[in-house]
Formats: structure tokens, C-alpha cells, sequence
């Protein structure tokens, strides 16, 4: 194999690992993305309970889906439950 051959090889290699470097995040940030819409965590995670705490309930979460679940946590969960991921819904 002359000089010349290995030039192009090491060019065209250094060329490919560049894209597969720019390519990497932005592959990784689309797994973690679909795993994150896949996955709920459990009500026990969530610190779930079936009644308010200080006055906040599920049906006033921004993540509440009624009639009866949530975007982050699993199961069957009640309007006027609670868990420690409660946030309010932004105003309308």
C-alpha cells in the first residue's frame, strides 16, 4: 500500500468518526426521549396517596389525565390524590 492510500484512509476515517461524534447526542437524546414516554414510575416512587396534602389534588396537576391517570405515574389514580411530583397547571 503506498503513502498516497493511507492519506485518503485516514482522511476518509477521521471524516467518519467527526459524523458519528456530531451523530452521538442527538441519537442518545432521542432514546432517552422515547424511554422517558414509555416508562411511568410506580405510585410508591411517586410518593402516591388517593387524598390531597396542603390543599393540592391530582385533578389540578399539570399532569393529571382524566377521568383517571397521570403522565408520570402508573396505575389508576384518583382526582383527589397526590404525589410528591404535583404541579400546578399553567394558568389558562
Amino acid at each position: 500500500m503506498s503513502h498516497e492510500q493511507d492519506g485518503k484512509i485516514g482522511i476518509a476515517r477521521r471524516a467518519l468518526l467527526r459524523r458519528a461524534a456530531l451523530l452521538a447526542p442527538a441519537l442518545g437524546v432521542a432514546a432517552r426521549a422515547s424511554f422517558a414516554a414509555d416508562e411511568k414510575m410506580t405510585q410508591k416512587d411517586a410518593e402516591y396517596q388517593p387524598t390531597p396534602k396542603d390543599g393540592h389534588a391530582c385533578v389540578d396537576c399539570q399532569y393529571f389525565q382524566p377521568p383517571e391517570a397521570c403522565k408520570l405515574v402508573k396505575g389508576k389514580i384518583s382526582p383527589n390524590g397526590w404525589c410528591s411530583f404535583w404541579g400546578s397547571k399553567p394558568p389558562q
